[in-house]
């Protein structure tokens, strides 16, 4: 079984044998990989996407529901079930080499962030922030009392965009980035000027690893905030297997 999480400008990708998840510039999904649906799952970037409350979805209005928010009408799109959070996400699938028939073996970037969203705000017990970093583009997801209060991604070209989304994103929510926990994973480094800038802002920064999780896979041992996205994936799938 292969895992691929496919972002923007780039890929995240566990194969069994391999030692260890890897991240590599490659960014399209090929026609074999998708032709191979019982080996690999794949996790994709999403330019339009909504949730859907379970009460009010409804699965013969998928596409009306990104049609509102601008997706052409030649894209395909995919439903993925969000239990945590008793709701439906609606996603475009624009960066397939063609609109594939059966769509079960393709899910969302945001269906594993999702989840650690809601792991940290059982645990935290409290408002929180968390940031996923990749190269150009940024994740954020807000949760305040087992509620999810927004999700949005970014396209940065920059460590001052990222920033600035942030504290949009705060502004927006109406939280003070003085009081609010920021929890920060992905692709950065505590020594870059990435992580001193933001530390400059915001009163408390925690870096959050695959150990919030309970049973992690002895894959994901040594495997730090740099991979929070994969292990959330994996950690999700297996909590709906179970």
């Amino acid at each position: 079984m292969a895992i691929i999480l496919q972002y923007p400008f780039g890929r995240i990708q566990l194969t069994a044998g391999s030692g260890g998840p890897e991240w590599s510039p490659i960014s399209d999904i090929s026609s074999e990989e998708l032709d191979e649906p019982a080996n690999t799952l794949i996790a994709v970037h999403s330019r339009h996407f909504t949730l859907i409350p379970d009460s009010y979805f409804d699965p013969e209005d998928t596409t009306a529901y990104l049609r509102q928010l601008g997706m052409p009408a030649q894209v395909g799109l995919a439903v993925n079930a969000i239990p945590e959070w008793q709701a439906n996400l609606v996603f475009s699938l624009e960066r397939l080499p063609e609109k594939p028939g059966n769509t079960e073996q393709i899910l969302s970037l945001w269906r594993g962030l999702l989840f650690a969203a809601h792991v940290l705000s059982v645990q935290e017990k409290s408002p929180g922030l968390l940031v996923h970093i990749t190269p150009g583009q940024v994740y954020l997801l807000g949760f305040e009392e087992n509620d999810l209060q927004f999700f949005n991604s970014f396209p940065t070209r920059d460590i001052h965009d990222l920033l600035f989304f942030m504290l949009h994103g705060l502004d927006q929510w109406g939280k003070s980035p003085v009081h609010l926990p920021v929890f920060l994973s992905g692709h950065f480094t505590i020594d870059s000027p990435l992580f001193e800038l933001i530390q400059g802002y915001f009163g408390t920064i925690r870096i959050v690893s695959p150990e919030v999780f309970r049973d992690l896979p002895e894959t994901f041992g040594s495997v730090g905030h740099q991979f929070f996205d994969l292990c959330s994936f994996v950690m999700c799938e297996s909590s709906a297997e179970n």
